[in-house]
This record gives structure tokens, sequence and C-alpha cells, in this order.
């Protein structure tokens, strides 16, 4: 590790490592499979992962959009719920329409 370390090494082996509380993942790609096959869930499910990637799709709309919102005095109203913008105006910069021609803006 680089050489660095946070406590000394005769420290270390003394706590030793912590018990295994969550069992090792076969893979993200076998854990999908095992789910939908039945099995237990995948812990990177749509449950979190979902509204997680909307936040952050959002955000991004909001970042492209700043400066245009910003000019014509509005702010980005997201529903979560209907998954809609209620004030999104006309965009004029080509990542902005790129980014209305995908449906953010109904």
């Amino acid at each position: 590790m680089l050489g660095y370390r946070l406590i000394p090494e005769a420290r270390m082996k003394e706590y030793g490592k912590p018990p295994q509380k969550i069992p090792r993942s076969p893979g993200h790609h076998r854990e999908w499979i095992n789910a939908c096959k039945g099995g237990p869930a995948a812990r990177a499910n749509f449950d979190w992962a979902g509204p997680l990637t909307e936040s952050v799709l959002v955000g991004n709309i909001a970042l492209k959009m700043e400066k245009e919102l910003y000019q014509k005095g509005l702010k980005l109203h997201y529903d979560g719920r209907t998954c809609r913008s209620r004030i999104c105006p006309r965009p004029t910069s080509a990542s902005a329409m790129s980014i209305a021609r995908a449906g953010a803006c109904d």
C-alpha cells in the first residue's frame, strides 16, 4: 500500500481482521442472473439505483441549462413522481437541445 500506514503494523496484527458480515459477491453479473432466476435480490438493485440515477441526471440537466435558466429568471422544478419538469424553457445551446430531445422537458 505504497508504504503508508494509519497505525503501526504491530497494532494492526493485534487488532486482526473484522468479522465478515456481508457475504462475498459472486460478481454483479452472476448476482443479477441469480436474482432473475428467483434467488436473493442483487445488492445493486433498482430500488435505490433508479432514484440515484434519476437525481444525478436531473442535476446534469440543471448544470447544462444553468445559464439559460438564470437569464430567464427561471428555476428547474422536477416532479419525481411523474418524472416531468414543470418549467423547462426552450433550450438554445446544442447540449441543452439534445437533452430536451431526449424527453427531459416534456
